[in-house]
């Protein structure tokens, strides 16, 4: 009798740490980090085109002259890269303005008020 009490404790505790293992599993699912970020990157600029390049993880995105302002671009990017958007007013008035957004919310930004003159904002995606 002793023999059988000893073996149905020992698995009610195998079942006992079995669920501890897997709550703590879920819980740790449930708290982890998202592995992507929606990424906005954003360009205006006060004379109406800007010259625009975007990299991301160092690849060019794109790299385009007279690009019509304001620009936009949206998408989804992996955690631990890193982005990078300049802008440069052509234009012999206004200025220039670059952002890049975190899941809606400022996160880099840079601007000048001078015409012909470029800005850059750029980070390592949290």
């Amino acid at each position: 009798m002793n023999r059988a009490r000893l073996v149905i404790q020992i698995v009610v505790l195998l079942i006992v740490l079995a669920a501890l293992g897997v709550g703590a599993s879920l819980l740790s699912q449930a708290n982890a980090q998202p592995k992507y970020k929606s990424v906005t990157f954003r360009v205006e600029s006060g004379g109406g085109s800007a010259d625009i390049t975007w990299k991301i993880d160092g690849k060019t995105m794109l790299s385009e002259k007279q690009v019509k302002t304001p620009w936009e671009k949206t998408m989804r990017v992996e955690n631990g890269v890193q982005v990078i958007l300049t802008a440069a007013n052509p234009n012999s008035y206004g200025g220039v303005s670059c952002k890049i957004l975190l899941k809606r919310s400022a996160w880099k930004s840079s601007s000048i008020d001078q015409p012909n003159r470029g800005i850059a904002c750029g980070g390592i995606v949290p």
